[in-house]
């Protein structure tokens, strides 16, 4: 039986406090980005289907290509349900309707195969984008499950953006 169903207006309502709570980061375009995914969330309500992209239609006016890429192909949001919970097997049974980001390609992996930063749980608005940054840093080439022709585009995007910005400063 999958462990995957629907996120609720509970969950909705977390991630929204996420990006409706205080923050310290002067990363204004981070928090735009969260506010608008959870708003996008909650307005969708219980017929939003989690686990999905991170992508939300905003992503286009306030990220650049690669980020676009990623949370459009490569990270999820989904909720920790109690099948999960007991499959970690790290006792976080006061986790479960948790919201977290995890890799598309490598979900089904059991923990101890995972690469870094397969999964995470941002505890506030800001590490969310930082999340996304870090699951690009230090997953996209390390795990096993993403598809060659995923990273090809990839990297395509990169060496895109790296040739315009060579342009740009000369």
């Amino acid at each position: 039986k999958s462990a995957v169903h629907c996120i609720d207006h509970g969950a909705a309502s977390a991630l929204m406090s996420l990006a409706t709570a205080p923050s310290n980061s002067t990363a204004g375009k981070a928090s735009d980005i969260v506010r608008d995914t959870c708003t996008h969330i909650s307005q969708n309500g219980p017929n939003y289907k989690r686990p999905s992209s991170l992508s939300i239609p905003a992503d286009e006016t306030l990220l650049d290509p690669l980020h676009i890429f990623l949370r459009r192909y490569c990270i999820e949001v989904f909720e920790l349900t109690q099948e999960e919970v007991m499959a970690r097997g790290e006792g976080l049974k006061k986790a479960v309707g948790r919201v977290g980001l995890r890799c598309h390609y490598c979900k089904h992996l059991p923990k101890k195969e995972l690469v870094s930063q397969a999964v995470c749980f941002p505890s506030k608005k800001s590490t969310i984008f930082e999340s996304v940054r870090n699951f690009k840093r230090f997953h996209l080439n390390a795990c096993p499950c993403i598809p060659k022709q995923v990273i090809a585009e990839f990297k395509r995007i990169e060496q895109e953006l790296s040739i315009g910005k060579t342009v740009v400063s000369q």
